[in-house]
C-alpha cells in the first residue's frame, strides 16, 4: 500500500508575528500646537486615541509605541473630588483670579469617577514657576506636576 502525504504551507498571518503601531506625536506642532493634548469630553485627545486602538487591536498582534518631543505637555493638578460641582466651583475661581487655562480632567476607574482640577499646558521647565504661582493663593492646599 502506497501512502502520499501533503505539505500545508505556514499561514502567513502567524500569531507568533506582531505589528508595530507608531503614533507620532509632535506636541509643538505647526499647524496646531498641542492638539495631542487638547481635549475631547474631557479627555486629552491622545488618551482617547490611545484607549481607541487598545480596544481595538488584540495586544497578543500589536504592539503600541508612541513617538513624541521632548517638550512635552505638563500641567499643575490642584485639587480632585468625586463631586463635579465642587470642581467646576474652583476652575471658576481660579478663572478669575487670572489662570484662564484652568480645567477639570475627568478620570473614571471602573465604576469611579474622580474630578480633577489642572491648571496650564506648559513645557517641563516652566512648572516650578506655576506651580509657585499656584501656592501663592490662600484655597489651594497643594499642587502636583503631573503630564498629560
Amino acid at each position: 500500500m502506497q501512502t502520499s502525504s501533503t505539505t500545508i504551507p505556514a499561514d502567513k498571518s502567524d500569531i507568533s508575528q506582531r505589528h508595530l503601531v507608531v503614533i507620532q506625536c509632535r506636541y509643538n506642532s505647526t499647524r496646531l500646537p498641542g492638539k495631542a493634548m487638547m481635549l475631547l469630553g474631557g479627555i486629552p485627545m491622545l488618551s482617547f486615541l490611545l484607549k481607541r486602538l487598545k480596544a481595538g487591536l488584540p495586544e497578543e498582534r500589536f504592539k503600541i509605541i508612541l513617538a513624541t518631543t521632548e517638550d512635552a505637555a505638563y500641567t499643575i493638578q490642584v485639587f480632585a473630588s468625586r463631586k463635579h460641582e465642587n470642581a467646576k466651583k474652583l476652575v471658576e475661581k481660579l478663572k478669575v483670579n487670572g489662570f484662564e487655562d484652568a480645567f477639570i480632567f475627568k478620570h473614571t476607574a471602573g465604576s469611579k469617577t474622580l474630578y480633577r482640577v489642572r491648571v496650564g499646558k506648559v513645557v517641563r521647565s516652566e512648572t516650578k514657576k506655576l506651580a509657585d504661582k499656584l501656592k501663592n493663593l490662600k484655597y489651594i492646599e497643594s499642587v502636583q506636576v503631573t503630564s498629560f
